[in-house]
C-alpha cells in the first residue's frame, strides 16, 4: 500500500547540523573519501541522491547475514549500528530530491529528512517478508521548501508484478518550473531472462515518466535507480535511446568504476548498475565515487553495499 509521510519539522540536533551545513560553503563529510567533480553552483539549481540502502529483512535481519560474511563483525549489519550512517550519509547530501531502493524503514528515513515529504510503496512480495515483518521497496523525499508536491503515483512494473516505481510531479516554488521525480529498481536476476524482463520494465518505467511529464506540463525529469544492469544492457541502452541522459555520463564523460561492489567466491566483485537520469536538465556535478581498489560493502563506516549516488542539477537556458 502507497503510504505518504508528511514531512517532520527538524529539530535538535539534526536541525543544528542542517543549518550548519546549508550555511557554510564547507565541503560535507562522507564516510568514504569523496568529492564534487564541480563546487560552484548555478542559480535555481537543486540536489538529489539515489541511494540503495541495503534493506535490514536481506542483511541484519537474515540468519545468513545477506551473505555479507568477508571479514565484517555481524553488529556493524544491525540496523541500529546502520541507520544512524544511513542518516549522517543522507544529511550530507543535503539533497532536495532523495530516490532510495531496498527501503524497508520508511520511518526511520523520514526521520533522518526533516522537511521532506516521503512518499514509500513496498514491494508486494518482498523477499524482505522471510525474515522481517517489514517490507521493502521504493521510497521518494522531496523537499516542501523547495518543491510542493503536486501528484504522484506507485505502479507494479510489468513481466513481473514484485517490482515497483515512484513518481511525482513536483513544482519548483523558487522558479515555477515543474519536474517529473521518479524512482524504481528492477528485476535482479543475472541471466538472458532477467535481462529481458529488465528491459521491459526499463520500457514500462519510461513510459510512465513521459505520461506523467505530458499530464502534469512538466518538460523535466530526473530518474533514480537501481537497474541491476550495466551500461552495456539493454535496458541502460532503452533509456538513453528515450532521452534519459546518465547524469554521470553528462559531468564524467562515462559512469563511474563502480557504485557496488559484493564479496563473491572468486573475490571482490564492483559493478555498476546505479544510476541517476535526467530529461532536459543540466548536470552540474556529481559526487565523485571513492579513488582506488574497491573494496567489499558494507563496512563499519559505509552501511550499504551500494554507494550513494548525488547529482546537482540546473535548467537549461531558455
Amino acid at each position: 500500500m502507497l503510504r505518504v509521510l508528511p514531512p517532520l519539522v527538524a529539530t535538535g540536533v539534526v536541525a543544528a547540523t542542517a543549518h550548519r551545513r546549508r550555511s557554510t560553503a564547507q565541503q560535507p563529510t562522507f564516510a568514504l573519501q569523496r568529492e564534487f567533480t564541480n563546487t560552484a553552483v548555478r542559480d535555481g539549481a537543486f540536489t538529489v541522491a539515489q541511494w540503495n540502502l541495503l534493506a535490514d529483512g536481506l542483511s541484519g535481519r537474515d540468519p545468513a547475514l545477506g551473505g555479507f560474511t568477508h571479514g565484517l563483525d555481524a553488529r556493524f549489519l544491525q540496523w541500529e549500528y546502520r541507520q544512524p550512517l544511513i542518516a549522517r550519509e543522507l544529511a550530507a547530501s543535503d539533497a532536495d530530491i532523495v530516490l532510495l531502493e531496498e527501503c524497508d524503514h520508511p520511518e526511520d528515513v523520514r526521520a533522518a529528512l526533516p522537511g521532506h515529504h516521503c512518499i514509500f510503496q513496498p514491494k508486494r512480495h518482498s523477499p524482505c517478508l522471510a525474515n522481517s515483518p517489514l517490507p521493502d521497496g521504493c521510497l521518494l523525499a522531496v523537499r516542501a521548501a523547495r518543491f510542493e508536491v503536486e501528484a504522484h503515483e506507485a505502479f507494479f512494473l510489468r513481466e513481473e508484478d514484485n517490482q515497483c516505481c515512484v513518481t511525482a510531479t513536483l513544482r519548483d516554488v523558487r522558479t515555477g518550473k515543474r519536474i517529473v521525480a521518479a524512482v524504481t529498481h528492477l528485476k535482479a536476476a543475472k541471466d538472458a531472462a532477467g535481462e529481458a524482463v529488465r528491459t521491459a520494465q526499463a520500457r514500462h518505467v519510461a513510459q510512465r515518466v513521459e505520461r506523467a511529464m505530458a499530464d502534469g506540463g512538466a518538460p523535466h525529469a530526473v530518474l533514480g535507480c537501481d537497474l541491476n544492469a550495466t551500461p552495456t544492457s539493454k535496458a541502460y541502452a532503452l533509456l538513453l535511446r528515450r532521452g534519459f541522459r546518465s547524469s554521470f555520463a553528462q559531468c564524467m564523460g562515462a559512469e563511474p568504476a563502480f557504485t557496488t561492489c559484493k564479496q563473491r567466491s572468486a573475490g571482490a566483485k564492483a559493478s555498476v548498475i546505479d544510476y541517476l537520469f535526467a530529461v532536459n536538465l543540466d548536470a552540474d556535478a556529481v559526487l565523485r565515487v571513492p579513488a582506488g581498489e574497491p573494496a567489499p560493502l558494507p563496512t563499519a563506516e559505509h552501511p550499504s553495499d551500494h554507494l550513494l549516488l548525488v547529482a546537482r542539477y540546473s535548467y537549461p537556458a531558455q
